[in-house]
């Protein structure tokens, strides 16, 4: 059996070919099902994300590039499989190991360190398994990698920190405020980067969140989203008394926000801490708006500067996932090499035990006049003396499938003995006695 991995991710392919694969993702139960069908896989498992679609399989097919998984989904699509040819990429092996074991640890994220992928990976798994699409070596394949994800989160620092400048703006409101829990946030301005800080507000905790936007339905829109409320441009200057948080990202030609106005609001909230966050350019608000006091006003360079140092330290965190990662493979690929010498144990054994069942049947057909006690205690030592036989053999044998030779050495065995593929032992020829 020949594991592998085939697929396409934004490394290999633009947006617009993983866009096509996405819309398998509303029938990934019907595609697994399908796909053990129509191709010759063993097991299956789909992983489909918006950055990547793969294919871990398990065929007995083991061929230098399978070329089944990618004309299977381009034709269920109505694509050109042969327009794709130069997306997909095929890892068989310890490759496909790998490659896996880093997905799962977001090594191979667009995002490094991004937390999403875990969920996803099991989630994939999950419903590969409940359509019964998978066995012995994807569940011990899936489970290896469940293990090393929780790994690399629990002992490295490659999911902490804020690497995009919308999470570092609500991670420093953390850490002025210790935790979000209770409090009003505004944004202005209904952008990009204003719906993923919205995001990232109400997941960490906020209580209230105000939108504004000089167009007000969009305001009204993007508000509705998120459980918060809409305010009109001309007047968010006034319901800065209420606010402790405050990011804006707007598109103006000038300052949208000036001091006096801040002052004011900071006297009706008698000199509570406010965080302004400003990642606009050109810049929302009067810098001299920091010079106002118990006011935090951090820009967009700011906010880089956190970025670029957070992803030094996740590029740190990244060689130690990576060594965590090496450890994995070597442990799968020990387990799947060890597989190899199973048949050949269980052959070796079900001969000796047939010999010794023979043998003893003879003995019994001449024996007659022993007790069924005394037949007991001959069975008990014959079948004694076959395990100590076999003790040293066997044990030797599994030390034996971690040899680099040890496809050879097993064969060498399986003629000795005379066993068969898959256990089945020769027949007995009438050994002589």
């Amino acid at each position: 059996m020949y594991l592998f991995v085939s697929g396409v991710n934004h490394k290999r392919a633009p947006v617009h070919v993983r866009e096509s694969l996405a819309k398998m993702n509303g029938q990934l139960e019907d595609s697994v099902t399908q796909l053990m069908t129509a191709c010759p896989v063993r097991e299956a498992v789909i992983l489909s994300t918006c950055n990547r679609f793969e294919v871990y399989g398990v065929t007995d097919q083991e061929a230098q590039t399978p070329d089944f998984v990618r004309p299977f989904f381009t034709s269920r699509l109505g694509l050109d499989a042969e327009s794709f040819r130069n997306h997909f990429y095929f890892l068989g092996s310890g490759s496909a190991v790998e490659h896996l074991l880093e997905v799962i640890s977001s090594l191979d994220s667009m995002v490094l360190g991004e937390a999403q992928i875990l969920h996803q990976v099991k989630e994939a798994f999950r419903i590969a398994a409940s359509k019964n699409a998978t066995g012995k070596m994807l569940n011990k394949l899936f489970q290896k990698a469940f293990e090393i994800g929780k790994r690399v989160r629990a002992e490295t620092a490659i999911g902490r920190n804020a690497v995009s400048v919308s999470f570092a703006g609500v991670e420093l409101a953390r850490k002025i405020f210790g935790t979000l829990e209770g409090k009003t946030a505004m944004v202005v301005g209904v952008g990009e980067m204003s719906q993923l800080t919205i995001g990232h507000l109400v997941d960490h905790g906020v209580r209230h969140v105000l939108v504004t936007n000089r167009t007000y339905q969009n305001a009204v829109n993007l508000a509705a989203r998120h459980g918060g409320e809409a305010v009109e441009f001309d007047r968010f200057p006034e319901r800065l008394p209420e606010v402790d948080i405050l990011i804006s990202s707007t598109a103006a030609s000038g300052y949208i926000l000036k001091a006096d106005e801040v002052r004011k609001a900071m006297a009706r909230r008698k000199q509570q801490p406010v965080l302004m966050v400003d990642i606009a350019v050109p810049r929302d608000i009067d810098p001299e708006v920091g010079n106002v006091s118990n006011v935090y006003l951090y820009n967009i360079d700011d906010l880089q500067s956190v970025v670029d140092r957070n992803l030094g330290e996740r590029e740190q965190a990244a060689r130690q996932a990576r060594r965590i990662v090496q450890e994995g493979k070597t442990e799968f690929l020990e387990w799947l090499q060890s597989l190899q010498v199973v048949p050949v144990i269980e052959g070796l054994m079900a001969r000796a035990e047939q010999i010794a069942e023979d043998e003893l049947s003879r003995a019994m057909a001449r024996l007659t006049s022993l007790s069924e006690h005394d037949r007991n205690i001959v069975r008990a030592a014959l079948r004694g003396t076959t395990n100590k036989l076999l003790h040293l053999p066997l044990k030797n044998l599994k030390k034996l499938s971690q040899e680099s030779n040890a496809a050879q050495a097993l064969e060498l065995v399986r003629d000795l003995f005379e066993l068969r593929p898959g256990g089945e032992t020769a027949p007995n020829q009438g050994e002589k006695h």
